[in-house]
């Protein structure tokens, strides 16, 4: 027999997880992050891309009054590295004419990106205990995105591959078929699985691998 359990969608979502490890990991996590000044500036010069991820990733904005008030912050630590991860693909993009000396503490974008995703590839994709949650996953995502952008196909294949591993421990793959009313993350979960299950198909195709999740848990999460 299996018994419900009511707390099983805050331990998915990673909420307010003070144990000393998470601590550890989150503020190591911050400590990747430059001066809120500089954040803004990069914000304020990549915003389409911020926008894009706003809609797609509320959660990450809403929870806390980003970037004032991260030093406090309670939050999962993989919602943190979806953070660092949209910051190191700003980053990328930011045009020629951008004047980083103008900056509180200039950086190379390049080595801000690699040293911010290598980051979260260290402390949330190989830490089971937080790459199975939710963030986890969608964090495990968005280093897919990366590493496409950064022409890294097969990376990405195994990255994203990996958060589907992790969606199917979790039983996304069921949990998205039928609404259930008292699943308060079911938008989300959809959301991230058609995220994975697309992005996998694509990245499949292009390499000549088969895909990771069958027809039938694919196409009714695709129609709704």
């Amino acid at each position: 027999s299996r018994r419900e359990d009511s707390d099983s969608n805050d331990r998915f979502a990673g909420a307010k997880d003070t144990s000393p490890k998470a601590r550890a990991v989150r503020a190591e996590l911050l400590s990747f992050l430059p001066p809120a000044p500089d954040i803004r500036k990069v914000i304020a010069e990549t915003s389409h891309l911020w926008c894009l991820w706003d809609e797609n990733f509320p959660e990450t904005f809403s929870q806390f009054e980003f970037p004032a008030e991260l030093a406090e912050c309670t939050v999962a630590p993989a919602e943190i590295a979806k953070v660092l991860v949209c910051l190191a693909v700003s980053v990328i993009h930011l045009l020629p004419e951008f004047d980083f000396s103008a900056l509180q503490k200039p950086f190379d974008p390049q080595e801000l990106s690699v040293r911010c995703t290598g980051a979260v590839d260290r402390l949330i994709v190989r830490d089971d205990d937080f790459a199975g949650t939710l963030p986890g996953i969608e964090a495990q995502m968005l280093l897919s995105k990366y590493h496409l952008n950064e022409g890294r196909l097969r990376k990405a294949w195994l990255v994203n591959r990996r958060a589907i591993e992790f969606a199917h421990l979790a039983g996304m793959h069921l949990s998205t078929r039928t609404r259930t009313p008292t699943d308060t993350l079911y938008e989300r979960r959809l959301r991230i699985w058609c995220a994975l299950t697309t992005g996998d198909r694509s990245l499949s195709l292009i390499l000549g691998l088969p895909y990771g999740v069958s027809e039938n848990f694919f196409q009714p999460q695709i129609e709704q």
